[in-house]
């Protein structure tokens, strides 16, 4: 058997089919390969020997698959196993280990082909590195999940969580996602007596390793364990207050204090947690499997800020407890001793009628003492009774004391009562059942609170302005006395310097700017002599070097005081811009980022155009060609290759329309437009998908329309063909029908109104804004089995939005939607009609044949389309595979104009348009290319080359342009200029 496999693979490699195949493959700028049925690969391709490091003979049988890593291989061996079995096609990503560049991600495409002349199956395949691509979206998905880690461990502090349990989750979820076995966070404390900073736990992994360590582990987990020992690796972090880093810790001369039986430390990280430089508490992880590095550390920078404001606010968390708990117990003993001072005592029963009253002062009731006694609530307090009905109701039900306060009942009395309800008898019976009332005057302590609100909020106010005061000493002043040599410095300025008051007493300030130059400061000092001499302000900004080591950006203003013509004082200010400068460096980087970003996203499109279109170029333009010259029997098989071909185009397109869209680059091309024609071609196009599904295709045109218009006949036909599209892929039965109505015309213009109508499934109306964003599709059962692209809407609205207009949608589940757009278009006139494109080629064969012509492509397949079109219109091209064959076409022959294809190897179609611009002028260049970006157009015109026919070319627009040059150099008659 693996004889025949051998042989096998050495028959396929030297049959003509595949021989022809692999030459294709080799040029691939991917990595290509070919696998018998049964999974063996017996051909691949240079890209794949570049990417995967494996030589071709390395890469044959099944031996490509020992470079995959180890934890892939089963998924993909399942993976192939049930391709081979079921002979589909099969897309799949893995890893593989590189011999120089480690671990990359693959993603391979496979299917099956069948070689109808040797009549035999084997599967073609692509694989992509797409490594960036994975390791981004990792990088991203790990961010978005700190972030939610900490926006988590945020609100549920918020929320009152206890700590313990708090600080256990953020523990879990940094063990998580450091891939750490075990760790600790703690807080920073130091010692009353001695000052030493000693670390005390606020969480801990359980890795207890025997008895006496477990049972230290459960004392402590809720309360914290203490650890003084600072000659051990988290001492590191205690001591130096940055993160400590060891990847060997069993030879660390740091591994203090670990007892003797711990798990084995295979790695350790200790990271610092500040608040305004003071530290006050760390993490500590341990036994990631590759150990630890900075990257990491700063990947967890967020994370250590978090966790530093949650320490700082736990600690004022327990000294607020503990002054409430010393407020309570004051307030208990206040009460007691004032409890027998109250105002008023109620006796009330169960059925709400009071029974007795006593007051310190009779003259503080509102009403009469005799009006209480055998009255029941409503009696004595009328309209607020129900007031005081809840909260006694309240106490009877739930048999616990009850407090509210209430103003008088008089409005026009300024008093404030607080009563306390409290159950004296519960006896079941309500008129046995017995409260107390008491009712106390709080006027003058709720008056007196009201004034401490109003002082707090001023307060709080001054503190506002303290606070922005704080941020305003980042300004600091300064004055230099150039008689005397006196300085005089602003605190501020002090302190964005770091030079003490003492120093500047000591000192001129010559010496001063001597010493703001060792500072990184030399500006300073230059524009300061400078402003001195020319007696004019200076404005500088410079970085520097603190005496402390800091980094700032400073900002320094001088203006030179002048009396007599002598500069008598130096004053100015000094600010501390290092934010904002660091913003603004932040924001060029984030530019530049973002700009490289859209220079790659460019470039890629730039090349998929190409790659794709090319080979399309081929398929439309030999359709093109069969459609001058085919039997009826033919005609049908023809339609629908076109058909095929301009829907492949078509999604091409709009990713590309999509780009240029967002890019503001997109142009409508205007042409004179049979609006009734373009309705029954588009009906036309759609009536085979609407019969399959047995609905009616209908189509309505408004009697005042105008036959001819002026407009961008692809992009309208783009925009009805996906909403027609939508309308049939969405509608199981009924009709379809695309209605145009006139709406008014003017002597140039008229505006329509065009509306697509079905009865299919509807959209639901919280649905009827996303389906018009990119990629977007309703995601409901309903709808999901109808796949797409989610582009189709989105391309629609922005090209409507392009004719200044804009798409409305009206739409019932289950009823039906209506898409509609009004459109104002240009009439027709004998001005407009010269600069439209030909609509037919009818009338123009053998009209050109006076047309010189050089035709430069590398492609032969675009080459023989081209040339048979070129020749239907009479003309003969010289044609050149590559640059160095058409200069020497040049040298031989004159032309009229070049035809020139961008993509060449050698001389590419850049330079040879350079070079026939400079040696050649009265040749008229006109580029043939499939790489259609805007850039390209750009870069194009910088050359004064303004022409281009895109790939897939369309016929009449070839016509167009050949007609413009034949008209210029004056090659048609004139009976050939009127039948243009």
């Amino acid at each position: 058997m693996p004889g025949k496999k051998r042989d096998y693979m050495k028959n396929t490699n030297n049959s003509p089919h595949h021989r022809q195949v692999q030459e294709v493959l080799q040029a691939s700028p991917v990595g290509a390969f070919q696998t018998d049925m049964g999974g063996n690969c017996f051909f691949v391709n240079r890209s794949w020997e570049d990417m995967s490091g494996l030589t071709s003979e390395e890469s044959l049988g099944k031996k490509w698959m020992e470079i995959i890593v180890e934890e892939d291989l089963p998924a993909i061996s399942h993976i192939i196993q049930q391709a081979i079995r079921e002979v589909k096609e099969v897309s799949f990503i893995y890893r593989i280990q590189h011999q120089k560049n480690g671990v990359r991600y693959f993603k391979t495409h496979a299917r099956p082909v069948l070689n109808k002349e040797e009549n035999e199956k084997y599967f073609l395949g692509y694989i992509q590195d797409i490594t960036e691509t994975r390791l981004s979206t990792v990088y991203i998905d790990k961010q978005n999940k700190l972030f939610r880690i900490l926006k988590n461990i945020q609100d549920r502090f918020y929320l009152g969580e206890s700590p313990y349990t708090l600080f256990n989750k953020l523990l879990e979820n940094i063990l998580e996602i450091t891939e750490s076995k075990f760790g600790f966070i703690g807080e920073i404390i130091r010692d009353k007596h001695d000052g030493q900073p000693y670390l005390k736990t606020l969480a801990l992994s359980n890795i207890a390793w025997d008895e006496a360590s477990r049972k230290i582990y459960e004392d402590t987990k809720t309360e914290g364990g203490v650890f003084t020992n600072l000659d051990s690796l988290f001492g590191q972090v205690i001591s130096s207050g940055e993160p400590y880093i060891s990847n060997a810790p069993e030879t660390d001369e740091n591994r203090g204090g670990t007892p003797e039986d711990h798990p084995r430390l295979e790695s350790f990280l200790g990271l610092p947690a500040k608040t305004k430089d003071q530290l006050v508490g760390m993490i500590g992880v341990a036994n990631r499997k590759n150990g630890y590095d900075l990257s990491l550390v700063e990947f967890l920078d967020p994370l250590l800020s978090t966790f530093a404001s949650l320490v700082a606010f736990h600690r004022l968390t327990i000294a607020k407890k503990a002054a409430d708990t010393r407020k309570e117990e004051l307030n208990n003993h206040l009460q007691s001793l004032i409890s027998s001072l109250e105002d008023i005592i109620l006796e009330i029963d169960g059925n709400l009628v009071f029974r007795n009253v006593w007051a310190r002062n009779e003259d503080i009731l509102f009403v009469p003492k005799e009006r209480f006694i055998g009255k029941n609530l409503t009696e004595v307090f009328g309209e607020r009774a129900s007031f005081f009905a809840d909260h006694i109701h309240n106490v009877i039900r739930t048999g616990k004391t009850k407090e509210f306060e209430y103003k008088h009942l008089d409005p026009a009395v300024d008093k404030w009562y607080k009563a306390k309800v409290t159950p004296v008898n519960l006896d079941p019976r309500p008129d046995h059942y017995k409260m107390a009332i008491f009712v106390r005057d709080i006027t003058e302590k709720t008056k007196y609170i009201e004034a401490l609100k109003a002082e707090k909020e001023k307060l709080e106010h001054t503190n506002l302005l303290f606070d922005f005061s704080q941020e305003l000493s980042k300004i600091g002043g300064w004055e230099n006395n150039m008689i005397t040599g006196k300085v005089v410095w602003t605190k501020q300025t002090h302190a964005i310097l770091g030079i003490s008051p003492e120093y500047i007493q000591q000192t001129t300030y010559r010496e001063l700017w001597d010493l703001l130059e060792e500072m990184g400061a030399g500006l300073i000092k230059e524009n300061a002599l400078k402003a001195l001499k020319s007696k004019k302000p200076y404005d500088v900004i410079t970085r520097i070097t603190t005496l402390q080591g800091d980094r700032k950006w400073v900002r320094s203003i001088g203006i030179p005081i002048v009396k007599n013509s002598k500069v008598i004082l130096f004053r100015g200010v000094l600010l501390d811009i290092t934010r904002q400068k660091e913003t603004e460096l932040m924001l060029e980087q984030t530019k530049n980022a973002a700009e490289a970003a859209a220079r790659a996203k460019t470039d890629f499109l730039s090349v998929m155009s190409h790659e794709i279109r090319t080979p399309l170029n081929g398929i439309i333009g030999i359709t093109n060609l069969l459609k001058l010259n085919h039997t009826p029997e033919q005609e049908e098989y023809i339609n629908n290759l076109m058909f095929s071909a301009d829907h492949l185009l078509q999604l091409i397109n709009d990713i590309l329309d999509l780009n240029k869209i967002e890019s503001d680059k997109l142009e409508l091309v205007y042409t004179e437009i049979d609006l009734p024609e373009l309705i029954s071609n588009i009906k036309n196009q759609f009536q085979s998908l609407a019969d399959a599904k047995a609905i009616k295709l209908i189509s309505g045109i408004d009697g005042n329309i105008p036959r001819k218009i002026i407009g961008d006949a692809v992009r309208i036909s783009q925009i009805l063909n996906n909403l027609v599209s939508n309308a049939i892929k969405f509608t199981e039965k009924g009709e379809v029908s695309i209605i145009l109505q006139h709406l008014s015309t003017t002597p140039t213009h008229t505006t329509i109104r065009f509306a697509v109508r079905d009865t299919g499934l509807g959209i639901p109306k919280k649905m009827q804004e996303t389906i018009f964003e990119s990629f977007k599709q309703i995601q409901q059962e309903a709808y999901r089995k109808h796949s797409g692209t989610g582009l189709g809407l989105t391309i629609t609205k922005k090209l409507i939005a392009l004719h200044n207009s804009h798409i409305t949608v009206n739409s019932k589940p289950g009823k039906g939607t209506e898409f509609s757009f009004d459109l104002t278009l240009e009439l027709p006139s004998e001005e407009n009609r010269k600069k439209l494109t030909p609509k037919s080629l009818t009338g123009f064969e053998n009209r050109l044949s006076g047309l010189k012509l050089l035709f430069v492509e590398d492609n032969r397949v675009n080459a023989l389309v081209a040339r048979k079109q070129l020749e239907y219109f009479g003309i003969k091209p010289d044609h050149a595979q590559n640059g160095d064959e058409a200069l020497g076409l040049l040298e031989k022959h004159h032309y009229h104009v070049a035809l020139i294809d961008l993509h060449m190897p050698q001389i590419d179609g850049y330079r040879l348009s350079e070079i026939i611009n400079r040696d050649y002028p009265d040749i008229h260049i006109v580029i043939f290319t499939a790489d259609i970006m805007t850039d390209v157009k750009q870069r194009l015109a910088r050359m004064g080359i303004y022409d281009i026919l895109n790939k897939p070319f369309v016929p009449t627009e070839m016509l167009s342009v050949l007609l413009k040059v034949a008209n210029n150099k004056q090659l048609l008659s004139r009976e050939e200029k009127t039948g243009m």
